[in-house]
């Protein structure tokens, strides 16, 4: 395996949910740490955005960009595997805006050579063995399904899901549990997918909050030295998104949607805490 592998950064921005701003603090970053990125595609809804100026924006294409696709399951990021500005075959990561990049993403490109497609395992263990056995064993009804905030893929690699949820939707033949981009990825690539190392792409509800407060406490001990390897960090979830998190107070539980506890603070993060917000200060001052 090589020691360095070229990438694409790209990154998906439509409505007025997230700003322009969090498109570039993603750029900003991912060049600020990483050295072998080709260049950052943003597929967007309108070209005239206020985007970094190292950045290309790409609309979405018109079978994608209807307003039923940017509801509710977000099957318009499906669009993401075929990207017309990439090369075939080129290594590109995608990370949500909802994300924050704290290290060198020319690691996370690295397992490209190795797989079409990484995501975030949210089962860990799930990918590629269990998941595969249950789809195998299930005829394809039972897969494993990721998160989608981070992904390492080849651009239009063979049997990627742009094209075959465009084949199954124009057929009429697309199951309407599958218009969600986490199900139909993991479905159309349940033998392809792999996970990220819990030690490079942090879901950060999963990694830094547990059902009870000594168990934070017991993984922030025991997971300590593997945090610092950390390049994303995903924010996911409606109460763990960055802004609240930051606007709690040292004293403040964090608290998920399914009771996991945990407090913003550098003991309890492994120091990712005081990481996050000297990357955002870098970024305001830049």
């Amino acid at each position: 395996m090589r020691d360095n592998q070229d990438w694409w950064l790209v990154l998906v921005i439509w409505g007025e949910k997230y700003s322009d701003e969090d498109c570039n603090r993603l750029i900003f970053s991912a060049l600020r740490h990483s050295t072998h990125c080709k260049g950052v595609c943003v597929l967007t809804d309108r070209l005239d955005r206020a985007i970094d100026s190292r950045a290309t924006m790409v609309p979405f294409p018109d079978d994608f960009n209807r307003d039923d696709f940017k509801r509710s399951g977000l099957p318009i990021k499906i669009c993401m595997f075929d990207l017309p500005k990439v090369p075939e075959g080129d290594v590109c990561i995608y990370v949500d805006l909802d994300s924050m990049i704290v290290g060198n993403l020319d690691r996370l490109a690295i397992l490209a050579q190795k797989a079409d497609i990484w995501t975030i395992d949210v089962s860990p263990g799930g990918f590629p063995t269990c998941g595969e056995i249950r789809h195998r064993l299930s005829g394809g009804r039972y897969f494993t399904a990721g998160n989608s905030s981070c992904f390492v893929f080849k651009n239009r690699f063979p049997d990627n899901p742009t094209s075959q949820f465009r084949k199954l939707f124009s057929a009429g033949t697309l199951p309407k549990r599958f218009l969600h981009d986490d199900r139909f990825i993991g479905w159309s690539c349940q033998q392809k997918l792999r996970g990220f190392p819990t030690h490079l792409v942090s879901y950060f509800r999963l990694e830094f909050l547990a059902p009870a407060m000594w168990i934070t406490r017991l993984y922030a001990i025991a997971r300590k030295q593997l945090r610092q390897q950390i390049i994303v960090v995903t924010f996911a979830g409606k109460n763990t998104k960055l802004e609240k998190i930051l606007a709690t107070g040292p004293e403040e539980r964090i608290v998920d949607h399914h009771g996991r506890v945990g407090h913003w603070t550098n003991d309890l993060t492994s120091g990712m805490s005081g990481k996050i917000e000297a990357e955002l200060l870098a970024f305001e001052n830049r």
